[in-house]
């Protein structure tokens, strides 16, 4: 098991991205400058599972490829955590068409995450500071980019160890 501690990339296995059908599937890390003629799908590429160490802080990546450049006044994108045994999800990160990536507030991460992609280049990545064991569960990053006609959904199951 690899366990990942101050700000570094954590991919770690396959890949998921969902499909037009919304399945998901697995596919390899890779970024292709599509064209709207050999585009078929938004893909949104995260790692399957991120093992996090107690105490340390993370960067949580989210990227995605689309058929179309982001106009920002259509894109949506939204970060949501969820408990392992809860099908509740909360926000706590979303894309406002005037002040761009935002913080949602949340008494479960405080101030502790934090917007660290790169919109130009189809990053939505997040860095978790100060991890906790409560942090432990399921991150979704979900991605509209009209005229793409499917949400794009990426799934992370994020483990916290202590050691």
């Amino acid at each position: 098991m690899q366990v990942y501690g101050v700000v570094q990339q954590l991919w770690e296995g396959s890949q998921k991205h969902s499909t037009a059908e919304g399945r998901l599937v697995q596919s390899p890390i890779a970024h292709t400058n599509s064209t709207a003629e050999s585009c078929l799908s938004m893909d949104v590429l995260v790692p399957n599972d991120i093992n996090a160490l107690n105490g340390t802080t993370v960067i949580i990546p989210c990227t995605f490829t689309s058929c179309y450049k982001i106009d920002l006044t259509k894109f949506a994108m939204n970060w949501t955590y969820q408990e392992t045994l809860n099908n509740t999800e909360e926000k706590f990160m979303t894309y406002d068409k005037k002040k761009g990536m935002q913080p949602v507030p949340s008494n479960r991460f405080g101030e502790r995450v934090v917007f660290s992609g790169n919109l130009d280049k189809n990053d939505l990545s997040i860095t978790l500071q100060d991890v906790q064991l409560e942090d432990e569960g399921i991150y979704n990053c979900y991605v509209r980019n009209p005229p793409d006609r499917i949400q794009g959904h990426g799934l992370i199951n994020f483990n916290v160890v202590t050691e």
